[in-house]
């Protein structure tokens, strides 16, 4: 079973200074949506997805705006077959404005308007609508339990819910858009950050849009992880994105840290 974990995209946050978001007196930094540069990397890096990630069925992702998006922008063939499904529990770990989410109905407005100014979706505006009331449709406490409306949980307590959702769609693989820290603190191993640290952003992070790709077999009816890589895939704030090991290289003689 492969799960690959990606950080979402360049969000406003992410560009902003912590006096800005402290002093949010206009709430810009609720659930901060894509900027244009994180918007492009994430179209452009759509084009140059691993080999492994092509032929994925189900995207999962975050309640918040801006992983949201970016499922939307990496897998859009996704997005119009109904198979991009919000979860709950992968939020960020920090405290945040960031991860105050906006209520379904403003988020589905946001999304409609979003999608429109795009234009990469060449379908009717209840075709739009449809897909995006699809993306909240597995939220229910029959797939997610006692989980169902917390913002972050361990990896082994998600896991418990998670492996049942794969079972029940017969999926051997799964991408789910998360946040930085979420990853970094609850789903990246020490060992894995300690021996990758150059493929990292600081603090051991993942860059925006860059892959961690975790393997499980099972052993004993036991699930155990057997693989655990992280990608030559992402991007960073001035809409520069890497996806080899070359393009990798090029862009860190040009890198701004996330």
């Amino acid at each position: 079973m492969d799960i690959f974990w990606i950080r979402h995209s360049t969000s406003k946050a992410n560009i902003s200074n912590l006096y800005q978001r402290i002093f949010d007196t206009e709430k810009k930094y609720h659930d901060p949506v894509l900027t244009k540069e994180g918007e492009e990397s994430s179209l452009n890096l759509s084009k140059q997805l691993p080999e492994k990630l092509k032929d994925i069925k189900y995207i999962l992702c975050s309640e918040l705006k801006r992983s949201i998006q970016t499922a939307i922008l990496l897998f859009p063939e996704n997005f119009l077959k109904k198979k991009i499904k919000i979860c709950p529990g992968v939020q960020e770990t920090g405290i945040g404005f960031g991860n105050i989410k906006k209520s379904k109905k403003e988020t589905n407005i946001f999304l409609f308007h979003w999608c429109k100014n795009l234009n990469i979706f060449q379908i009717s505006d209840k075709k739009l609508e449809d897909c995006i009331k699809s993306l909240s449709s597995d939220l229910t406490k029959n797939n997610w339990g006692d989980i169902l409306g917390l913002k972050n949980v361990n990896e082994e307590r998600y896991m418990n819910y998670l492996i049942p959702y794969l079972k029940k769609r017969r999926l051997k693989k799964i991408v789910i858009v998360s946040h930085s820290l979420y990853i970094r603190d609850e789903i990246m191993s020490p060992k894995i950050s300690r021996e990758n640290f150059r493929l990292l952003s600081s603090d051991t992070k993942l860059y925006n849009n860059q892959i961690l790709e975790k393997n499980f077999i099972y052993k004993d009816k036991e699930l155990e992880l057997k693989e655990e890589k992280i990608f030559t895939f992402g991007s960073s704030y001035n809409g520069k994105y890497f996806y080899n090991d070359v393009t990798y290289n090029n862009f860190l003689n040009t890198k701004i840290e996330n």
